[in-house]
């Protein structure tokens, strides 16, 4: 009867020690996970001689997460993004607006889902709240960031003494998809080439209209031409609806600005068409990218 009460405290201690690895999640299929459990629970907290915990398991769980975090910023600090792998990148964006959880199975579902840190960025608000894990408040986050990196690409190549930045049409097609990709109303812009690159502040926007059409006339744009002193312009407007492919009155539109330019000695090096994240360029009658 003595010895039965004796091993009481150690029967209850196991238990504990049991339940505090199930909470864990070390308990899997092997004995290596359980004792994994067992071996954290001793180094973390000691059990008191009344059977109370010093530090509860959440704690030790919560403590364990912060130094991740802090782990994954000590990286960053150190090598910037070239120390860290995309779903760390995706994990250390998240612990900003994720606080106290365990971040890592979303970084991981949306870098499967969407293939690559840039997909995961391209991606809708939408289509980030179908992967689990992730709420309102992280899809605007992250929405938040891809603006915010757009913005400051877009300043930093339209920018005087960077404009030289875009020097060929493969790179303005590119600037123009990231630009216009995401707007719900339709916009004719223009770039004003000289030789073999941008004109400082070379791009403009020429009109905005409904998603159907854009009132961009070939007189705007010649008054345009006239004040840049250029010798060369690209058109480029976008289809909010989806088409990739120009339509009829694209496709007048370019012949029409190309024979009232030759008047003046300015080429059209090509028009664009940004639809559904891709561009098409008319003058080539194919897909750039």
């Amino acid at each position: 009867m003595e010895g039965q009460m004796g091993h009481q405290p150690r029967l209850k201690n196991c238990t504990r020690i049991l339940r505090f690895a199930l909470e864990l999640n070390f308990f899997a299929e092997s004995e290596t996970a359980l004792c994994r459990g067992i071996r954290l629970y001793r180094r973390c907290f000691t059990i008191e001689s009344k059977g109370g915990f010093s530090r509860s398991p959440l704690d030790i769980r919560m403590a364990g997460r912060e130094g991740h975090r802090r782990n994954l910023r000590k990286r960053f600090l150190q090598n910037d993004l070239r120390g860290l792998l995309p779903h760390e990148v995706i994990e250390l964006l998240l612990t900003y607006c994720i606080p106290r959880r365990d971040v890592k199975p979303q970084a991981h579902a949306l870098i499967d889902r969407f293939n690559s840190l840039d997909g995961v960025l391209d991606a809708g608000k939408d289509e980030l709240l179908r992967v689990a894990g992730i709420g309102p408040q992280a899809a605007q986050f992250l929405a938040l960031i891809r603006a915010i990196a757009q913005a400051y690409w877009e300043q930093k190549s339209l920018r005087s003494e960077s404009s030289s930045r875009l020097r060929s049409l493969r790179e303005l097609a590119e600037f123009w998809r990231v630009r216009l990709r995401d707007e719900q109303e339709e916009h004719m812009e223009i770039a004003f080439w000289d030789g073999n690159r941008l004109l400082p502040d070379g791009v403009e926007r020429l009109a905005s209209g409904t998603a159907d059409s854009v009132a961009a006339l070939p007189r705007q744009l010649l008054c345009a031409v006239l004040q840049r002193h250029c010798s060369a312009v690209v058109l480029c407007h976008n289809h909010p609806n989806g088409i990739r492919l120009p339509s009829e009155h694209d496709e007048r539109l370019t012949r029409t600005v190309q024979l009232t330019l030759q008047t003046i000695g300015v080429r059209l090096l090509d028009h664009f068409v940004v639809a559904d994240g891709h561009v098409f360029s008319i003058v080539e009658g194919r897909e750039i990218g």
